[in-house]
């Protein structure tokens, strides 16, 4: 009676190399005292993948950041215009009310700290 095969709870994998990498593969294999599948499978552990979707995600908000940092700008000319053109009779509250709006508008926009901007403010 043929004996039943048990399901082997390992997988095999297929890799095509050329003789000078497998020749590569095995020298430093054989240095780390390794065996050539083991020093493959803790190479391809250890290794480091860089997405590019994590990218797309870090040049989207660095571009919606540029374009906050435009409008706090323009804000700013704004404001400073306004105040060199009325200089005698500059409007302290419009001034003091539009520094405050780009504050609150700085704030929200980085995630920073109410107390960050309060005390050079106040």
């Amino acid at each position: 009676m043929p004996r039943k095969k048990t399901a082997d709870p390992r997988s095999i994998f297929h890799l095509r190399l050329s003789q000078a990498e497998r020749a590569e593969f095995d020298s430093k294999a054989q240095s780390a005292s390794l065996t050539t599948a083991e020093f493959i499978r803790r190479a391809c552990r250890d290794v480091v993948i860089n997405s590019l979707a994590g990218k797309h995600a870090i040049a989207a908000e660095m571009r919606r950041r540029n374009f906050l940092l435009a409008n706090i700008a323009s804000n700013l000319n704004q404001v400073a215009r306004h105040v060199n053109i009325h200089k005698d009779d500059a409007d302290l509250l419009f001034v003091t009310a539009h520094l405050k709006s780009i504050d609150l508008n700085i704030r929200r926009s980085f995630g920073l700290p109410d107390t960050l901007f309060n005390r050079v403010s106040s």
